[in-house]
């Protein structure tokens, strides 16, 4: 009875030390991350365009728009690789680095003037006043062509 009683405490530790490994990952569109233990239980809820997590002690709400993956996985300590990519939010170009010379051309090879903004370490180039057409970005070495329908 006693070696029943050690092997059932041994398989609760076993199973309380892995489920402190799972975690619910949220990564947002700028690449970025936000972990959740499973121990802490979250509660998720979808409502009114937020994402809304109670862990624990912890709240935190989240534009649904901004959510681009919730995956649940296991916590290694390991950060994912930074993706340097241009990325769209709605009519915005989302380009990373604060100090970027962007210049613009439409297809016919005219340099196109558009203001852009400065939040944090990404500049953010709004291309709604863009009429429809084909352009060639051209960023910190780079040329991207987009299509605006």
């Amino acid at each position: 009875m006693r070696k029943f009683i050690l092997a059932f405490i041994f398989a609760i530790f076993v199973f309380a030390s892995k489920a402190a490994d799972k975690s619910l990952i949220i990564t947002f569109n700028d690449n970025t991350t936000q972990i959740f233990a499973l121990s802490d239980l979250p509660n998720i809820k979808m409502q009114n365009d937020k994402m809304t997590i109670v862990a624990g002690l912890t709240t935190a709400e989240y534009d649904l728009y901004k959510v681009r993956t919730f995956t649940f996985g296991e916590s290694t300590g390991i950060e994912d690789v930074t993706n340097e990519k241009l990325t769209f939010e709605g009519n915005s170009l989302i380009i990373p680095g604060s100090s970027n010379q962007i210049r613009i051309f439409s297809i016919n090879g005219m340099c196109v003037s558009l203001d852009s903004t400065q939040l944090g370490s990404f500049t953010v180039l709004n291309l709604e006043s863009l009429p429809q057409g084909v352009y060639v970005i051209n960023t910190n070495g780079k040329s991207v062509k987009i299509t605006k329908k």
